[in-house]
């Protein structure tokens, strides 16, 4: 039976239920930043510990080989089925010509001041994400002017925050990600939003964290289910409807622009693995003190 839930509103669920003897839940799919806090907790068995199918376990099918897709730093609990790079920062180019602002670091130039629209990166997801990518890329004392001198608007909510860009009311926009945008294509609008370019590639397992839950109440459901999700067939499927690409590379990309290059896997940077996570917790952090 599957159940919709965000990572935030499920573990802390999960462990009131433990704490009450109830184990109710088999696996868990969504965003990997949340599960690393439940490692400790004991709440998930090694992933590999469901793997029945030998054939699954092929490096040459996965992307960096399978032992890459695992994002915890033990290498062992939390296995991403996805990969993608994600392009955070936009530009209406109708309002800003490409040769007035072509590059990231243009983002701290005076004539952009109440241009620019975030994500709040003190919400933590995409605008966390793209203000850790400008962090890396130019320093802190840069996002200090972009985030305050620059005097953008803050938005939570996703569709007026992209909206605003596509429409060019704003025509920057820092951490708007192309799942925003897609609505807008489809309707024929946001032809002009384009990726600016960054010197900082991020890649990220989107939602595709996949964790195997201790004491599960159907393990053998359960370990079939994983099976059947790792399958070429599966995962195929998945690509294709969410618009996004498998760790998998015999399957076709369900996004062409945000697919990987296999050969250069170690260029991009991961802020959603255990390891990378804290340079972006770090960065929302920063954001909660200087944003007004």
């Amino acid at each position: 039976e599957y159940t919709g839930i965000t990572g935030d509103q499920l573990l802390p669920r999960v462990e009131a239920e433990r704490s009450a003897g109830t184990y109710a839940w088999d696996l868990f799919i969504g965003g990997v930043s949340t599960q690393y806090s439940y490692i400790p907790k004991g709440f998930f068995q090694p992933f590999k510990s469901a793997i029945a199918l030998p054939e699954l376990l092929d490096d040459s099918k996965w992307l960096g080989g399978f032992d890459a897709g695992f994002t915890d730093k033990d290498k062992k609990f939390v296995f991403s089925i996805t990969q993608y790079i994600t392009s955070l920062l936009k530009v209406n180019r109708s309002a800003v010509p490409e040769d007035q602002l072509n590059s990231a670091a243009g983002l701290t130039d005076p004539r952009w001041k109440g241009k620019i629209v975030v994500y709040d990166p003190r919400a933590g997801g995409a605008g966390t994400l793209a203000v850790s990518a400008l962090r890396k890329e130019l320093g802190e004392d840069a996002v200090r002017k972009i985030l305050i001198d620059q005097q953008p608007v803050f938005s939570t909510d996703k569709r007026q925050f992209t909206e605003w860009v596509v429409r060019a009311r704003y025509p920057i926009g820092i951490g708007v990600v192309d799942p925003y945008l897609a609505p807008f294509w489809q309707e024929g609008l946001g032809k002009d939003v384009k990726t600016l370019p960054s010197k900082v590639e991020v890649i990220t397992p989107g939602s595709g964290g996949v964790v195997f839950m201790d004491r599960p109440p159907h393990p053998n459901a359960a370990k079939v289910y994983i099976n059947w999700l790792l399958s070429k067939d599966v995962q195929a499927d998945w690509a294709k409807t969410a618009e996004t690409n498998s760790r998998r590379l015999d399957v076709p990309s369900g996004s062409q622009e945000s697919k990987p290059d296999p050969a250069r896997v170690k260029d991009y940077i991961d802020f959603n693995s255990e390891e990378g996570n804290p340079f972006m917790r770090e960065t929302q952090r920063l954001t909660q003190q200087i944003i007004p």
